[in-house]
C-alpha cells in the first residue's frame, strides 16, 4: 500500500496523530493532504472517509487509539502475512508494511504512537 505521508516519530516520546472525517473513517483510505504540525502532533484536516493509519518507515508501537465524538470503532491490524487481525489491547507493534485500518462513526480519531524500542516484541 502506498503511503500519502511520512511521520517524523519522535524517538521513544508519544507522538500524536489526529485525523478528522467529514463523512465515517472507512478503514480503506489514506490521508489526502499533509498534515499540520505543533510539537509532538500531526494534525489532518477533515476528509470524506480515512482511517489508515500507515506513516512509518521503521517499526513503530501504536499505544493508544481513541475515536473522540463517535461510537462503534474497528480497528484492525493490517499484515502481509496473516491478513487482518482485530486489536483488542495496546500496545501494538507494527512493522514497515504492516498498518492499522480503523472503521467507525465519529469526527475524529487519535493515535499516540512512538518509535519502537529496539528488540522489542509485542
Amino acid at each position: 500500500m502506498a503511503r500519502s505521508v511520512n511521520i517524523n516519530y519522535f524517538g521513544e516520546q508519544p507522538t500524536i496523530i489526529v485525523m478528522q472525517t467529514s463523512s465515517a473513517f472507512d478503514g480503506t483510505t489514506d490521508q489526502s493532504a499533509d498534515p499540520t504540525l505543533s510539537p509532538g502532533t500531526y494534525t489532518f484536516a477533515p476528509q470524506a472517509g480515512g482511517g489508515l493509519f500507515n506513516f512509518h518507515t521503521d517499526p513503530v508501537e501504536v499505544l493508544n487509539v481513541e475515536m473522540i465524538g463517535g461510537t462503534a470503532t474497528v480497528v484492525k491490524k493490517i499484515t502481509g502475512i496473516a491478513g487482518s487481525i482485530a486489536i483488542a489491547a495496546y500496545p501494538v507493534r507494527l512493522a514497515p508494511g504492516e498498518f492499522l485500518a480503523v472503521s467507525g462513526a465519529g469526527p475524529t480519531l487519535v493515535f499516540t504512537s512512538r518509535t519502537a524500542r529496539s528488540g522489542q516484541v509485542l
